[in-house]
Parts: structure tokens; C-alpha cells; sequence
């Protein structure tokens, strides 16, 4: 086995049938770090029958005018899991890089650390994978518990109903909340990026140019960014309530009745039916009065949330969210990611990353805590990766310029 470079179609063509293809090992990732000063390798391990079998895109910086670094984004495009082949890949890669006066190569891969279900009870503990990946050569980094170094992944082979009815109660009454509140959701595009940014701005230390080249460079058939909005229609918010307002208040009534009539043998259970009802009565009536509000301030409507997603015709990645914080008590995004995940389940999708979270999930203290509660909700599995790996090319320059 050797490596050779591989030509941008030989890559884009390897990296789009692989079964660990992701946004970062991507042509379309290549181009836009090209931008952040990046110089960019498409590298392949070919067999005896020159049969590409491990490939990566490493992006490249220049130190001291001479000497340089790499970094493999979410790792290589390889089975992690043949040792044997990793060993192959890693050690002739190591030879060829320092023919390039490489001092290190750095890589994050996405493999499973540890895996969790949505209320962080562990199901899976691969740390041993550290040591492994040690003895191949690798130097462990880690990674710190405050970095944003899992993902929520929702993977279902069922029906939208029944995908539906696996989300946790408070996320389901969430989106019901909003489809009464008049919320819909329709997709935007670049024209819509300066009302998406106003919105996530404080969610993200991004800039809007980064959201920007994102939008620019993956727009092509194998890989898109698309941003979601959530419109918020004050009328339809306040008719929907005067129904159920109506509806209840009949039921009500029935009750109240009931209870009359019954007098003494009421039971608890009737009486308990009755209080639920009443607490239904004034919720109604105070949402009607905040739909008036709302119709009052913004009488054409108002967009209320937004999200920014990848589709790469293997999963579905939802990159940020966010709200509209002059009426930030309506939930609008989990109607939105809700309404993402139906359309392209109709399209054959079923794997869902719902994007980054913070790492240490036992921490309930945490300012970041608040982004895994409320991801949780749709059930999916937290996917916890190792970490940083640096494959050092020169030992004795490494400790001088490697980053932190």
C-alpha cells in the first residue's frame, strides 16, 4: 500500500459513498477554510490494485515560512475499527508528511467515547479506544469537560407518528403550543441571512461572514446549508385560543353540572377533572390576551425563530437556533426542528444530529446545561467523542510550535 494525492474528484467522489462521511472531510469544507488561510491535501491510501481504501482531507499552515501543521478534520474517512489498517494509514501517512516538513498532524475523529441516552444514563463506555489509538502512535490531548465535544443524534427507523410520540412530553407540548400560537415554518435563504444572524448572534461567537461562506460553499447537490424560520401569525394565535376557550368552557360547564347534580356523592376523581378544567379556562383566556398584544405590536405577523441546518444525503446536522428575544417566551424552535426532521424523513432520512452540547452532562450547574435539556427532549442518543489527537511528525519541534 502507498498514498498518493487524490484530485478533488477523486476525493469529493470517495468522500460521498463513505460510511463515515461527514461535513468536514468535504470538498466543499476544503474550499471555505481556503478563506482562514488554509492550504488544503487530498490524500488516499490506495491498495496493490490501486484501490482507494482510506482517504482524508487535511488542511494545511505554514509555520516559520518553512515548517507546517495539519489538521484532519472529524478524523479520517477510514474503519476505525480495523487497527491493522489504521497502523497501515497512520504510518505511511507519517512518512509522507514529513517529507513535506510537517511537524504534526492533528485530528479530532468522531468516534464513540462514551454514549448516553437522553437522561444521561451511560450505555456505552469506549474510553479504552484513547489507549489503543496511543499505542498507535497518537498523543492524546483530550478534551476539556467545558467544550461543546458531544452531540445529540436521533437515529429512527419508525414512522413520523411514531417518531413523533417518542419525544419526551414537554418537547411534544412544546410544538403543539406553538402550532395553536399560529406558529408556521418555511424555509429562507441567503436573502434571509442578515434576519437569521439578528437571531443567533448571541447564541454564536460566528460571524455572519462565516454563516455566509457556509451558505456559499455548501450548495450543491451532495451538500447544503438551508435556514428555517418560525413566523408567528397574532390573528391565527388568537382565534385558535378562542376555540379551545370555547370548547373547554362548554366542558366546563358539563362538569360544573355534574358536580351540582351529584352533590354529595361527587367523587375526587370528577372534582380533580374540574380543577384541571379550570386551570385550562385561565391559561386560554391569558394566551388570548397575549395573542392581542401581539397582534396589537406586530398586526402583519412576526418571525420568531430560526435554525440553520447541513443536509449531506446521509444525516441531517442542525449547526445553531435561535429566537426572537422581544417575545422570547415562545418556543418556537422545537416546532421548527420538529417540521425539519418530517420533511426529511419523508426524503429517506433517518439520522438527525441536532448538534453540539456540552460535555459534561452530571454538571446541572453549568451555564450550558440549559442546551442539553432542551435537545433531550427528542429523545435522541448523546454521542460523546474522544477528543484531540496530535500525530507529531517532529519530535523535537513539536514542543515549540505545537497549538493549544
Amino acid at each position: 500500500m502507498h498514498i498518493i494525492e487524490l484530485t478533488e474528484k477523486q476525493f469529493k467522489n470517495y468522500s460521498i459513498i463513505h460510511s463515515r462521511k461527514n461535513i468536514y472531510q468535504t470538498v466543499n469544507y476544503a474550499k471555505m477554510q481556503e478563506k482562514y488561510g488554509f492550504n488544503h491535501l487530498f490524500l488516499g491510501l490506495v491498495d496493490d490494485s490501486d484501490n482507494v481504501v482510506a482517504a482524508s482531507l487535511i488542511l494545511e499552515n505554514v509555520i516559520n515560512k518553512k515548517f507546517k501543521y495539519g489538521i484532519a478534520p472529524a478524523g479520517y474517512l477510514i474503519d476505525f475499527n480495523d487497527l491493522a489498517l489504521v497502523k497501515i494509514f497512520t504510518d505511511l501517512l507519517k512518512e509522507y508528511l514529513a517529507k513535506r516538513d510537517y511537524i504534526y498532524l492533528r485530528i479530532n475523529p468522531l468516534l464513540y467515547y462514551k454514549l448516553h441516552d437522553s437522561d444521561g444514563v451511560l450505555l456505552e463506555d469506549n474510553s479504552e479506544l484513547v489507549e489503543r489509538y496511543k499505542g498507535l502512535g497518537y498523543r492524546y490531548l483530550g478534551f476539556d469537560s467545558e467544550r461543546f465535544n458531544s452531540n445529540i443524534i436521533l437515529k429512527t427507523k419508525s414512522t413520523t407518528e411514531e417518531t413523533y410520540k417518542s419525544f419526551k412530553r414537554t418537547t411534544r407540548r412544546e410544538i403543539n403550543d406553538a402550532l395553536h400560537m399560529g406558529i408556521t415554518v418555511y424555509k429562507g435563504g441567503i436573502n434571509d441571512l442578515e434576519t437569521f444572524y439578528n437571531m443567533v448572534r448571541k447564541k454564536s461567537n460566528k460571524s455572519i461572514e462565516y454563516y455566509n461562506d457556509y451558505m456559499t460553499y455548501f450548495n450543491d447537490d451532495n451538500m447544503k446549508m438551508e435556514l428555517y424560520f418560525a413566523r408567528i401569525d397574532p390573528q391565527i394565535y388568537i382565534n385558535n385560543y378562542r376555540y379551545l376557550l370555547k370548547e373547554e368552557t362548554t366542558y366546563n360547564d358539563k362538569l360544573a353540572y355534574t358536580i351540582r347534580t351529584k352533590g354529595n356523592k361527587t367523587t375526587a376523581g370528577l372534582i380533580n377533572k374540574k380543577m384541571v378544567s379550570d386551570k385550562k379556562l385561565v391559561r386560554y383566556n391569558n394566551e388570548i390576551v397575549k395573542g392581542s398584544n401581539l397582534l396589537r405590536d406586530y398586526p402583519k405577523g412576526l418571525i420568531v425563530g430560526t435554525c440553520a441546518i447541513i443536509s449531506n444525503n446521509q444525516e441531517i446536522y442542525f449547526m445553531v437556533d435561535g429566537y426572537e428575544r422581544k417575545v422570547k417566551d415562545i418556543h418556537s424552535v422545537n416546532l421548527i426542528i420538529w417540521e425539519v426532521i418530517k420533511k426529511y424523513m419523508k426524503d429517506g432520512y433517518r439520522k438527525f444530529n441536532l448538534g453540539k452540547i456540552y460535555s459534561n452532562l452530571e454538571n446541572t450547574n453549568s451555564k450550558y446545561h440549559g442546551i442539553f435539556y432542551a435537545k433531550r427532549g427528542f429523545n435522541g442518543k448523546v454521542v460523546t467523542y474522544p477528543g484531540d489527537f496530535d500525530l507529531v511528525i517532529n519530535n523535537l519541534l513539536y514542543p515549540l510550535f505545537r497549538k493549544k
